[in-house]
């Protein structure tokens, strides 16, 4: 990861575990400081859809892949989210999100061109397929609220917005509530689309 503070966190939580064998480290995933041909096997979690030139890390991940090394990403595509029962605010407050990972050069959309973009990278074979990942009960959607806050309404979106103009303070308020409203209704459930794709390397 690039953020030291993801790293500081997977080191701790990994401090919890049982892994004996892992290490962290800070990279840049567009010039990794690897040799060719490093690794059996890499990767990217929910990383792609952020990335402005996703083609490039891919075939940087590519280079530190041994011959034969296979390749996984996974990412969510935003066109399959799903949440009931439905809110105005709340899906007006996606789609703002959606401007802003767009304007920070990433691909909220990105889950259908994933398998395009690994063999654009030069992986010789590829495998693609889908899932969706549910929250349905009391827990966890409280859970995913709590998510969804920091999402929708956290610093880095409700700054953006603000500098472009496109919403305000009062309107983050709404949204954070309209947020509590819906995972304290009994009937709430939310999903959302995953799209994964192996590569396989000649």
């Amino acid at each position: 990861d690039l953020a030291v503070e993801q790293i500081e966190l997977a080191k701790t939580n990994v401090a919890h575990g049982s892994a004996a064998n892992v290490r962290f480290e800070v990279q840049n995933v567009y010039a990794l400081s690897y040799a060719d041909a490093t690794f059996d096997a890499v990767f990217a979690h929910a990383l792609i859809g952020h990335l402005h030139d996703p083609v490039s890390a891919l075939r940087e991940m590519g280079r530190v892949l041994k011959p034969g090394g296979v390749i996984g990403v996974r990412d969510p595509d935003f066109a399959g989210f799903l949440l009931a029962p439905t809110d105005s605010l709340i899906d007006g407050a996606f789609d703002l999100y959606v401007r802003f990972r767009q304007d920070n050069g990433g691909d909220p959309y990105i889950g259908r061109r994933l398998r395009e973009h690994v063999r654009r990278a030069g992986l010789a074979r590829t495998r693609g397929s889908a899932a969706y990942e549910c929250w349905g009960t009391e827990e966890e959607t409280g859970y995913i609220v709590d998510v969804l806050l920091a999402e929708l309404t956290g610093p880095r979106v409700t700054r953006h917005a603000m500098q472009r103009g496109w919403a305000d303070e009062t309107y983050f308020d709404q949204v954070a509530s309209a947020l509590r409203r819906w995972g304290a209704n009994p009937d709430a459930i939310w999903a959302h689309a995953w799209f994964e794709v192996v590569g396989w390397k000649a």
